[in-house]
Parts: structure tokens; sequence; C-alpha cells
């Protein structure tokens, strides 16, 4: 039995164009993303060439943050995503997706 909950096509859409532009703005924007050689910064989400080819992940592992949007559209709890991903931290998901959230925000409003 599934632990998740059927999505109609409408929300299922909506979830999925709002998953496009949190990595968009990830990818492109920088927003709270970012590959800082010997900066003093300190990102939850980073995207260096040498790790996963750029692909946006969790602060020093090797995690997609991707992921994490993936398991909570799938109806998957917090809990279930870290579970998996034992290398990420609570305190980083919860602040990747406060960032997330802002960084959606500030590109609508």
């Amino acid at each position: 039995m599934s632990r998740g909950f059927k999505l109609g096509c409408a929300t299922s859409k909506a979830i999925y164009l709002l998953q496009q532009r949190i990595v968009g703005a990830i990818r492109f924007r920088g927003l709270f993303c970012g590959y800082n050689e010997g900066a003093m910064e300190t990102f939850v989400v980073v995207s260096d060439p040498e790790i996963m080819n750029g692909t946006p992940c969790f602060q020093g592992t090797r995690v997609p943050f991707k992921n994490l949007i993936d398991y909570l559209e799938g109806g998957h709890s917090l809990g279930e995503f870290l579970h998996q991903f034992p290398t990420v931290s609570r305190e980083i998901a919860i602040q990747s997706l406060e960032e997330a959230k802002e960084s959606l925000l500030a590109k609508i409003a």
C-alpha cells in the first residue's frame, strides 16, 4: 500500500511547474546556490562542476536538491527523505526549502 496520495492532473502540473521554477532559480539565478572556491560564504545547496557534473546538491553531499523536491512531490514526508539520504541534515533540508521559497517569491514578485 502506498503511503503517498494521488494528485489530480491540475495539481500535478502545478507542482511540476513549481519544481521547474525552483530548480531553474537554483541553476540560473544563483540565488542560494553557488560555486565559490576559497570564499567564506556557506551555501546550503552548491553547484560544483567536479561533483555530479554541476548538478545542484546539498553542501558536503552528492545528494541533488531535486531529490528532495521529487520526494515531497511524490507525497513523501521530509522524514522519509532524511531516512533515505542520511548525509542530509534536517536543518539543511529545511533551510534549503525556505531559501527556495524565498527565491521563488522574489522571482514572481
